[in-house]
C-alpha cells in the first residue's frame, strides 16, 4: 500500500487522487527505479583521464621547481667583474695567469714529444 506524500492517508495502486486531501497521487516506485545516471562515453573518460594525468604532472613538476628555486636562492650569485673589488679582481687575474700558464705548459709538453 503506498500513502499520500501530503497527508499520509494510504492508497492502493492505480489511484490518481487521495480520498482524504484531493491531492494528485503519482506512482512514487517510478520515481527512482527508473533513474539511471547517464554513462560517460569511452572518450570522455579518456579525456578526463588524460586531463587529471596531465595535471597531477604539472603539480609534480611545480614541487620540483620550487625546491630548485629555493636551492638555488642559497648559493651566492658570481659578482660581474665590474662589482669586484681591487682585490677580488687581482686574485681573478692571477688565476686566470695560472689557467693559461697550465694549458700553455701542457700543449707545450704535447708538441715536444
Amino acid at each position: 500500500m503506498f500513502r499520500c506524500l501530503k497527508c499520509g492517508q494510504g492508497y492502493r495502486e492505480g489511484a490518481t487522487h487521495c480520498t482524504k486531501c484531493g491531492n494528485l497521487l503519482y506512482d512514487q516506485r517510478n520515481d527512482t527505479i527508473g533513474y539511471e545516471k547517464p554513462k560517460l562515453s569511452l572518450d570522455k573518460k579518456f579525456i578526463l583521464k588524460l586531463i587529471l594525468l596531465l595535471a597531477f604532472i604539472l603539480f609534480i613538476m611545480g614541487i620540483f621547481s620550487f625546491i630548485s628555486s629555493c636551492i638555488n636562492n642559497n648559493a651566492p650569485e658570481p659578482k660581474s667583474i665590474d662589482q669586484m673589488t681591487n682585490k677580488e679582481l687581482n686574485q681573478f687575474m692571477e688565476w686566470k695567469k695560472e689557467q693559461e700558464q697550465k694549458e700553455y705548459n701542457s700543449s707545450s709538453i704535447k708538441t715536444s714529444k
